[in-house]
Order: C-alpha cells, then structure tokens, then sequence
C-alpha cells in the first residue's frame, strides 16, 4: 500500500480535470452527468490517499473491506482525477481504479472509472467490474478522517 497526501481543489470541473490529466482516450461516460459530485466534494481540502494492490484475484466487495479494515473509503471518481493531477506521472505506470459504481452504457450494467497506462499513454476508461479483479489491479482510497 502506497499513501501520499495532497492539496486538491474539490471545485475544478471534470472537464478541465481531463485536459489537465492529458489523457490519450477518454470514455465519454466518465462526465459530471453520470458521476455527480458528492456533498463533501467542495472547495480546497487536503487529501489523504491510500493506493491498495493485494497481489492476488480479489472481488470488489473485499477490496472495499479491506479499505475500510484501514480507514479508508474507495475514492470518487473526481478523487482519482485530482489525484491525477497531484502525482508524478511516473505513478501511473500501472493501471489505477477508483470502485465508484455508476450504471452507464445501452446495458445500463455497472461500471467503475479507471485511469490505464498503455504503452505510455493514459487512457481513462470505464470497466466492467463483472468478475474478480486480478491480482495486478491497483485500486484508489481516501483516509476517512485523520487526527
């Protein structure tokens, strides 16, 4: 597990979050419509980030719960693209997914946002989280409260 904290700006709009992520693609269902801000998502706060991999298949509800075991909640998906913005890009070599549920696409099935490195470039996608996740898969928390 990696932490890193930072200043984020919880107001700035996911379109300017997505030019400023310099993003190769980006699904046109990651928007504001289908991920609308939570009521905590305001202003300029500091951020405590925990990236989680557990280095085996792991189903989302157990990923969840081994966040929350830490203190932790799956980040929003404004969450990951601040914390695009905050990171070296050196940090997104490996795929990243924040398990924000959101039902999107002609199917209507459930689906989370992802940031993926392919060959270099960024891609911000949508997956369907229909099975278990490898065991490469890296997903994206927020500290709960911090004394």
């Amino acid at each position: 597990m990696t932490s890193i904290s930072a200043v984020v700006d919880y107001d700035r709009s996911f379109i300017d979050l997505i030019a400023n992520g310099q993003y190769f693609n980006t699904s046109p269902y990651v928007s504001e419509e289908n991920f609308p801000r939570k009521k905590t998502e305001r202003g300029i706060k500091k951020v405590y980030f925990r990236v989680f991999c557990f280095n085996r298949d792991i189903e989302s509800e157990e990923v969840i719960q081994k966040m929350r075991d830490n203190g932790c909640r799956p980040a929003t998906t404004r969450e990951l693209l601040l914390f695009r913005g905050a990171v070296d890009t050196e940090f997104f070599k490996k795929a990243i997914t924040a398990l924000d549920l959101v039902r999107v696409g002609p199917a209507m099935s459930p689906n989370v946002p992802a940031i993926w490195n392919d060959y270099g470039d960024n891609l911000l996608v949508i997956l369907c989280p229909i099975h278990k996740w490898f065991r490469t898969c890296h997903f994206l928390a927020v500290f709960e409260q911090v004394a």
